[in-house]
């Protein structure tokens, strides 16, 4: 009995140590300001998801690759927010810069560069090309203002 549990933890460490080999491992650089608004990623299948969460509606963030490299897709998840007056998104290789009217509905609406957005519910979701990061990027600099005036 003894041996058939150290086998299977055995086997059990080792799947996790190869699948963990293989995924991008990063850090947030975070904006420090009081009521700056909340922000995380996590990475689905071969997207990586970074999320806002609207507290004062004007922020930036860095994501930093420690290992191995991003995901080929990359989606934004603006949460809480009406519109975007303003987005960027950078890399070494790319960029983008944009906006989200508040007359935006369901459907999907194409920015331009290939990015695209849709509300669902109070969220506006936004979608890069695919490749947008490339193998050699090592960050993702999000920068985002809403329409804080109305």
């Amino acid at each position: 009995m003894k041996l058939l549990t150290a086998f299977l933890l055995a086997l059990i460490c080792s799947s996790n140590v190869g699948s963990m080999a293989r995924s991008p491992t990063w850090h947030h650089v975070e904006d420090k300001r009081p009521r700056a608004d909340r922000v995380w990623a996590k990475l689905r299948k071969k997207v990586f998801e970074i999320n806002v969460e609207h507290r004062f509606g004007i922020g930036k963030t860095d994501f930093v690759l420690d290992h191995d490299q991003w995901p080929p897709n990359l989606q934004l998840v603006f949460r809480r927010f009406r519109a975007l007056e303003g987005i960027k998104v950078g890399t070494k290789t790319n960029s983008f810069e944009g906006a989200v009217s508040h007359s935006m509905h369901e459907r999907v609406i194409e920015l331009n560069d290939g990015f695209t957005a849709k509300r669902k519910g109070d969220s506006i979701y936004i979608f890069a090309p695919k490749n947008f990061v490339q193998p050699g990027d090592k960050s993702i600099h999000v920068e985002w203002v809403d329409f804080y005036r109305n």
